[in-house]
């Protein structure tokens, strides 16, 4: 709701009138990939933002689409980037899932020739920096 100083300005009637906003999604991707903002760039110089991130492994989007498609926007997450190092410099891993969407899947850490299990919740913390969610099927969410 756009009320106070963010009021709408209506070109129509002239005025400042209180108001509300809605996004929707339509069509939502089989694989949804999130960027994390891990970098602040300001003038010529940057740094990195190591702040403690927190996601759940199931991602249900269904309030943020059309109610007549609320059915299967449950995403579940299969795969994270990591970056360890600086703004200037450093090293990126992954982790991702045996099989996607299936929660009795390992987990696996791949850092350049080296691969070993893993698990959820060490893909959670400072280092994650772009996620992969699947779309579960409706069978598989129940």
């Amino acid at each position: 709701s756009l009320q106070g100083s963010e009021r709408f300005y209506c070109p129509e009637c002239k005025a400042q009138v209180n108001s509300s906003r809605k996004l929707s999604v339509y069509r939502w991707p089989e694989v949804l990939v999130l960027h994390l903002k891990r970098f602040s760039f300001m003038g010529y110089g940057s740094k990195k933002l190591n702040v403690d991130v927190s996601f759940p492994g199931k991602l249900d989007l269904s309030r943020f689409t059309d109610p007549d498609n609320r059915d299967d926007l449950v995403y579940r997450l299969y795969g994270a980037v990591h970056h360890f190092g600086s703004s200037n410099g450093g090293h990126y891993t992954a982790g991702c899932m045996q099989q996607a969407c299936d929660p009795s899947s390992s987990w696996f850490d791949f850092d350049d020739s080296h691969v070993r299990e893993s698990s959820y919740q060490m893909q959670q913390g400072k280092s994650a920096y772009i996620l992969f969610y699947k779309r579960m099927q409706l069978a598989a969410q129940r």
